[in-house]
């Protein structure tokens, strides 16, 4: 289908198909408090998956794994408006998660890990659902696979031994909350 490019207001465009329609997503079919929730699902895919494991703070080795995945994940669909929209944020989203345990936002402060790891898979939760409003349902299948491959990656980066050495890549823990985001990300 042949798209066109319509300018908005300064950088913004809107892609019109063939039949006058919008096409893929794109950041301006949310409103502010739809994208704030969208736009928080890479950082918190990756901080959920990496506190899965019970333990604060998340290591640097796996926040990089998800970082990789994600952009690895993001290639594959070029004509995603929506997951190419979230990869111009990247550094923005790779410095975010790299200060999660460092600052003195309540978010940081969570002594209890499990509760820490609720309240994000719930926040996952209610950002796909944005999503799912939004986007076609193969734009929703790929946004899907690249949040869930992002997700295993990071799992399986470390065992769980010393430095995580170990023999278990993937903990009973970390399946748990992988199997989540999996029902979460299923075809309704």
């Amino acid at each position: 289908a042949k798209a066109r490019a319509i300018p908005l207001v300064g950088d913004a465009r809107v892609t019109l198909d063939e039949e006058g329609g919008f096409g893929m997503a794109t950041r301006w079919q949310f409103s502010d408090e739809e994208w704030a929730r969208v736009r928080a699902l890479p950082d918190l895919v990756i901080t959920a998956a990496c506190i899965s494991d019970g333990k604060l703070p998340p290591a640097v080795r796996e926040l990089a794994a998800g970082a990789e995945a994600m952009t690895e994940g993001i290639k594959r669909y070029p004509d995603n408006a929506l997951l190419q929209y979230l990869q111009s944020l990247k550094d923005d989203a790779l410095y975010a998660i790299s200060r999660v345990g460092q600052d003195d936002s309540a978010a940081a402060k969570v002594e209890n890990v499990a509760e820490a790891l609720e309240v994000m898979v719930k926040e996952i939760e209610a950002g796909l659902a944005v999503v799912r409003v939004h986007v076609s349902t193969e734009e929703f299948a790929q946004f899907g696979e690249v949040l869930f491959g992002t997700a295993r990656a990071v799992v399986e980066r470390l065992g769980d031994g010393f430095m995580g050495g170990g023999k278990e890549k993937v903990s009973e823990r970390e399946q748990a909350f992988v199997d989540r985001l999996a029902a979460v990300l299923a075809p309704r």
